[in-house]
Formats: structure tokens, C-alpha cells, sequence
């Protein structure tokens, strides 16, 4: 695993010493290591540039590891430094740039680098924590120190832990409490369970006013769920007038974006209006879907054809209800690509059949060079496990960042690359080798931070 550390690495200090003679670099750390009236700033520095190898240092994680160890056990002014070092050592012991891993160290240096996060800014030393304990107490505990400083990954673990009872008391209080914290903080899944919520009532009260509100802001970035759920507030009615232009609008975004139950709902919906043209558009969809093996279209398609006037026909009545007989509601088994089991054997790997659709509207529009347009269909396609479409996700962000010069894109690059590569794309991980070589520390470790939370959001998913 390489550069994980990436976000500890920018927390080296300014001014560090640079002796390029290799007779002088180790004079330098055994005077260090061994000098009874240690200096705390000297063997922090020092560490960095062997944990780095720049400066003419050479690489030498072992000795950085000993240098952040001396500097983690100091009860002196430099405190913030002891809070660093024991950050870093967190890191290395959980088996970054090589270094031998041992859980419990690593576990009891992240709880002592979050002793003091108000002030170090580690806000997700706790998390790291959460992530390596035993304790259900201490696993909740620790995530709220981290949630509690707005730091997203332990938000979402929280909503996650007392809405689904994992690891704590099931809570539909606490599940909304974490869950509204991550949607004002602009997390677009977390405002569309949220709106889901209010909408139907799970885990809170109705509330159609608050479902609108964050189905809304969900729609609008482009989450397909968000966008039919909202269609369904506008063409009910649902605590406002019942508006069919505005739910045919969102019921059509997420068709674009290839969500089977947009489509449905906007063949239903076309299919209630009177004009002859508006309903063969809608009868259009329903087929489109029931070829693509939905049942519930076939199923539809089949009573259309055998009472609607316009459509009417017996014979494709009767087809489309036997053909709906042998349908599941999902089909599954597409062969798109490989992954290695526990023992790194190869395994198929098979994806919804829906990825590999969403995938291929993609690449479509990304020969187009519509490269904005194929963010969405391209990362859906990537939510739903597909490797192929989580490394060219990483590959399209890099190239628009090559556009527009965005540092989240390239954030962004590397949490899906790193996904990618953990479903054992070899492609993703010389990727993954190259943006590391490239981009700086700070925005490295931003992108560690988004690769954390993508994984919990793919591990609730699946």
C-alpha cells in the first residue's frame, strides 16, 4: 500500500534540516536518538525527511518510526508535537509505506493523537479509533469526538450505527440527528435518505415541507432516487398543488440518468394524459424497459396492450404476460471484469445489469467529449461496484481537473481510484502509483479522507 500516509506527511514542520552527506545524516540521528536533553522539533523534522526520503535524505521508515516514538512519549511544551508524532505512528503500525502492522499500536497511538483535536485540527484521529476497536463504547464514543468536528466519515458511521443497530442501541433519534448533520454539510446521499425519510415516514414523522426541502437539494446534484422521489411530491401533490410539468421534469432527469424507476413513472404518467403522442412516448419507455428484463414493465406492457384502445392487441398481450412469468425483478450475471477472494484467487466478479447500462451511456458521452454529462451516469455505475467504471470515474476527474483546475476533482480521483484498486483493478493501481507520485501532500490526504467515506457508502450499499 503506498502514500495512505499522505495526510500525516503535511504536517512536517517548516524549516527542516537538510544534510545531503550520508555520514552526516546518520551522525545527526544517533546524536538525537541517543542525547539525554532531547529536542522534540529536531527529531520531528527528521523523521519527516526520512519518512519523505527528500531532502537529501534517504527513505528510512524504520527510523522515522523510532525518532516519532521518542517524540510521542515527551510531557513537555511541545506537546502538539507528541499529538502529531503519535498521528503519524497511527498510520505506519496500520501497515502504511511498509512498516510492520500491529492493530493495537496502532489503535493506542490514534487515542493518544486525540487527545487534543481542537487544537492539532486531527479530527480523524478519533475515527481511526472507532475504526480499530473492540469496544462498542468506545467504538461510539470516539466517533462522536470526530462527528462532533464535522468530519463526514464518522457522521455517516454514526447514522449508520443507530440506524441499522450496528455496534449500538438502534436509535431513530440519533439515525436523524447524524443524518441531518451530513446532509447540511452538503453530502448529497444524506440528503436523500433524509428527504426519503420525512417522505415516507421511516425512522421519523412525515413531513412532506422537510422532505421537499432535501429531496430538492439532492435532485439538483443529480441523485436519481432524490429526483423520482420528488417527482412523486409534485405529481400527488404532496404539500403543495399537484404540478405535472414539474414532475415530468425530475421523473426525465433521472430517466437520463438511467434509473429504471424515473423511466416507469414517466411512462405511467405519459401514458395518463390524452394526447395520442405523449402516450406513445409513454408506451415507448415501458417497452424500452421491459425488453431491458423489468418485470413490472412487461407486466404493465401486457394490461396495456390487452384493454388500451390506442395499443390494444392480444397477441402482444399474451407475450408480454408470459415472457413477465419468467422475469425476475433484477437480472443479474454479467460478466464485467475480475476480483481476488480472501485468498487472491481469482474470482468473477458480476455486476446489476443496470451498471453495466449506466456504464456504456458513459463512454458514449465521454467520446462525445461530453465529459460533464458523463460524471453522473459513470459514477453510478461505479456506486454499484463496477471497477471498470470506478477507475475511468477516477480518470474522467483528473481530466476535468485538467479543464477547470478544481482540487476536488483530483480528491475525488484518488478515493475512487483507491476503490477501484481495492476491488483488484491493476489498472487502478498503477493510476493510483502515478496521482501519488504528482499531487501535493495536503490535497493526498484530502483525498484519503474521501476515499474513507466512499468505502462505508459502498459497504452500506452492497
Amino acid at each position: 500500500m503506498k502514500k495512505r500516509l499522505v495526510g500525516a506527511i503535511v504536517l512536517g514542520l517548516s524549516g527542516v534540516m537538510t544534510l545531503p552527506a550520508q555520514a552526516k545524516v546518520d551522525s545527526l540521528y544517533d546524536t538525537i536518538i541517543e542525547q539525554s536533553n532531547f529536542n522534540e522539533v529536531a527529531a520531528y523534522n527528521l523523521a519527516i525527511n526520512y519518512l519523505k526520503g527528500k531532502e537529501g535524505y534517504p527513505k528510512d521508515v524504520q527510523k522515522a518510526a523510532k525518532l516519532l516514538s521518542k517524540v510521542s512519549d515527551q510531557l513537555t511544551s511541545e506537546q502538539y508535537l507528541a499529538q502529531r508524532a503519535s498521528y503519524i505512528l497511527g498510520y505506519l503500525y496500520s501497515g502504511d509505506e511498509g512498516h510492520p502492522k500491529d492493530d493495537i499500536k496502532a489503535l493506542l497511538y490514534f487515542i493518544k493523537a486525540s487527545e487534543y483535536i481542537k487544537s492539532t485540527k486531527l479530527v480523524d484521529a478519533p475515527f481511526h479509533v472507532a475504526r480499530l476497536t473492540g469496544s462498542d463504547k468506545q467504538y461510539i464514543e470516539y466517533l462522536q469526538r470526530s462527528a462532533n468536528e464535522d468530519y463526514l466519515p464518522a457522521i455517516l458511521k454514526l447514522a449508520a450505527a443507530y440506524g441499522k443497530g450496528e455496534r449500538a442501541v438502534k436509535n431513530d433519534e440519533a439515525y436523524i440527528h447524524w443524518l441531518t448533520k451530513a446532509a447540511k454539510l452538503g453530502h448529497v446521499e444524506a440528503q436523500a435518505y433524509l428527504g426519503t425519510d420525512y417522505f415516507y415516514g421511516t425512522s421519523t414523522y412525515k413531513d412532506y415541507d422537510r422532505a421537499y426541502y432535501w429531496l430538492l437539494r439532492a435532485a439538483e446534484k443529480n441523485n436519481g432516487g432524490a429526483q423520482v422521489n420528488l417527482g412523486l411530491l409534485h405529481e400527488l401533490g404532496l404539500g403543495r398543488e399537484v404540478n405535472l410539468k414539474k414532475a415530468r421534469l425530475w421523473y426525465e432527469r433521472g430517466t437520463a440518468q438511467g434509473v429504471e424507476l424515473a423511466q416507469s413513472n414517466l411512462a405511467s404518467l405519459l401514458l395518463k394524459l390524452s394526447a395520442a403522442q405523449e402516450r406513445r412516448k409513454g408506451h415507448e419507455l415501458l417497452l424500452d424497459l421491459a425488453n431491458k428484463g423489468v418485470k413490472s414493465a412487461a407486466v404493465k406492457l401486457s394490461q396495456l396492450y390487452a384493454s388500451d384502445e390506442l395499443f390494444k392487441d392480444p397477441t402482444q398481450a399474451q407475450l408480454w404476460q408470459q415472457k413477465a412469468a419468467t422475469m425476475t425483478e433484477r437480472e443479474e450475471g454479467i460478466l464485467v471484469g475480475s476480483k481476488n477472494d480472501a485468498d487472491n484467487d481469482e474470482a468473477s466478479y458480476t455486476a446489476e445489469s443496470e451498471s453495466v447500462t449506466l456504464y456504456n451511456k458513459a463512454m458514449a458521452l465521454w467520446d462525445k467529449k461530453e465529459y460533464e454529462q458523463a460524471v453522473a451516469p459513470l459514477e453510478q455505475a461505479a456506486r454499484m461496484n463496477l471497477p471498470a467504471a470506478q477507475l475511468n470515474l477516477a480518470v474522467l476527474y483528473v481530466q476535468l481537473y485538467q479543464k477547470d483546475f478544481e482540487e476536488a476533482y483530483i480528491v475525488k480521483a484518488y478515493g475512487w481510484a483507491k476503490i477501484a484498486t481495492n476491488n483488484g483493478n491493476e489498472d487502478a493501481k498503477s493510476f493510483l502509483a502515478d496521482l501519488t507520485e504528482v499531487v501535493s501532500a495536503a490535497t493526498m490526504g484530502k483525498g484519503v479522507n474521501y476515499y474513507y467515506e466512499l468505502n462505508e457508502l459502498l459497504k452500506e450499499r452492497n
